[in-house]
């Protein structure tokens, strides 16, 4: 991750570290660049609430977020990802072997800004056993793919996660 904040920061504008909450600036990747580009973790609905996640088993169903989807994928680089359980104890997942994550999602641009959603699915192991959704995750050799081809993003988006995860 530091690699990634270096190519998107300079030495008078040091980037942020440590976690990233909604709403916040994070790094991602898109179709259109080879480089990561900063964007706004969530968008507002309808109602004027921020959606974070959006479910992957309904997403080309949905009209707000369907032609985001198909045209405008996005992944999301991090080191690892909090879940909760249902007495509010937190858990950070992570790589097994300590490599980044890639977390699908799909841009939004609204009103001149752009902002992103993570791509959530039912939890496998071993995010299952404290809560019930997941982000879906994509490996570095298969996210250009992801990116690229709309029949694969579609495709993969309802498989298992093939990253083993641990949690701490």
């Amino acid at each position: 991750m530091h690699d990634i904040y270096q190519i998107l920061t300079d030495d008078d504008n040091p980037y942020f570290v440590g976690d990233i909450y909604p709403s916040n600036q994070a790094p991602i990747f898109t179709a259109n660049s080879l480089l990561p580009v900063f964007c706004k973790w969530g968008f507002e609905n309808y109602d004027r609430k921020l959606l974070i996640n959006v479910r992957a088993e309904t997403v080309t169903e949905k009209p707000m977020f369907s032609t985001h989807f198909l045209q405008e994928r996005c992944v999301i680089p991090c080191n690892g990802f909090y879940e909760w359980d249902s007495a509010k104890n937190k858990y950070c997942f992570t790589r097994a072997d300590g490599k980044l994550l890639y977390l699908c999602g799909f841009c939004k641009a609204t009103n001149g800004l752009n902002s992103f959603a993570i791509l959530t699915k039912s939890a496998t192991p071993p995010v299952a056993q404290f809560h019930h959704r997941i982000p879906v995750i994509v490996d570095e050799a298969n996210k250009n793919e992801y990116l690229q081809n709309t029949p694969f993003a579609k495709s993969f988006v309802n498989q298992d996660n093939n990253v083993d995860l641990i949690y701490g």
